[in-house]
C-alpha cells in the first residue's frame, strides 16, 4: 500500500462531506468547489508521485485554515450573550476539525523512500 493512502482517503471522505454539507447550508460556491478540489487532490496524490510534495503543502495550509474557521465559527456562534450552534453547523464545525487533524497527518506521512525506519545508522 502506498504511504499516505490511509489518511488521504480519510481525508477526501472527510472534505467532500464538508463541501456536501457546507453546499447545503451555504450554497453551492467557491468555497465548495475549492473544498471538493482540494478533496481530490489529496486523494490521488499518493498514487501520483508527482503530485505529493504540492499535495502535502495544500493539506498543511488546508489544515493551519480549517482550525483558522472552526474558531471563527465557534467565536461567532457567541455573539449575542448565548452558544447557539444548529445541529447542521455544529457538524459542519466537527468536520473543519477532523479535516485540520488529517490535513497534518497526511502533510506528516513520509514520502516513498524517505522511510525513517528502513535508514542506516
Amino acid at each position: 500500500m502506498k504511504p499516505g493512502a490511509i489518511s488521504s482517503a480519510l481525508f477526501a471522505a472527510a472534505g467532500l462531506t464538508f463541501a456536501v454539507l457546507s453546499a447545503e447550508l451555504l450554497g453551492v460556491g467557491l468555497f465548495g468547489l475549492g473544498a471538493v478540489f482540494v478533496s481530490v487532490l489529496i486523494a490521488v496524490s499518493p498514487y501520483v508521485p508527482v503530485l505529493l510534495p504540492f499535495a502535502k503543502v495544500v493539506a498543511a495550509l488546508v489544515g493551519v485554515l480549517a482550525i483558522l474557521c472552526a474558531v471563527l465559527a465557534l467565536l461567532a456562534a457567541t455573539i449575542g450573550g448565548s452558544f447557539r450552534l444548529p445541529g447542521a453547523q455544529a457538524l459542519l464545525v466537527l468536520l473543519l476539525g477532523v479535516v485540520a487533524v488529517l490535513g497534518f497527518v497526511f502533510a506528516r506521512t513520509p514520502a516513498p523512500g524517505n522511510d525513517p525506519s528502513t535508514l542506516e545508522a
